[in-house]
């Protein structure tokens, strides 16, 4: 006797569907909370921290959320010494960067000044123990 299907497909894939949805809301939710805390690890001053002359380099760093290529969440991005400077290129260098993630869910982390990266090379804190950070938060999802 062959076995009959009691339950109808709808109600299956709809139930399927919800709890996609709530897992992929579930994750955003965690993504976003590595991301602030990731932001709270490049903006901390201990360790080796560098002279923040401008302020622009850290207003330049913070994250952003991006899934299937449309930005989710901002976060970070504040002004350091008044320096909107840093803000402006910080956001539009983490912007700039949806397009290379045209899917799936994606935790970019940025310091958005040309210089960020001459000044990490010289062993200087600038976005390494945000990478630490947001890999061992990763890694305990």
């Amino acid at each position: 006797m062959p076995i009959r299907q009691i339950t109808p497909r709808t109600a299956i894939n709809n139930m399927v569907n919800r709890d996609s949805e709530k897992i992929i809301g579930q994750l955003i939710r965690f993504m976003s909370s590595v991301g602030e805390r990731a932001n709270n690890a490049m903006r901390d001053y201990s360790g080796k921290a560098y002279i923040d002359r401008t302020g622009n380099l850290r207003s330049s760093s913070g994250y952003i959320l991006i899934m299937d290529g449309k930005v989710l969440k901002k976060g970070g991005f504040e002004t350091v010494k008044g320096a909107k400077e840093g803000v402006n290129e910080g956001k539009s260098f983490a912007e700039s960067l949806t397009s290379k993630f045209p899917k799936g869910l994606v935790l970019v982390l940025v310091a958005g000044m040309d210089y960020s990266a001459a000044v990490s090379a010289l062993d200087y804190n600038v976005i390494d123990s945000a990478q630490l950070v947001a890999d061992r938060l990763v890694e305990q999802l």
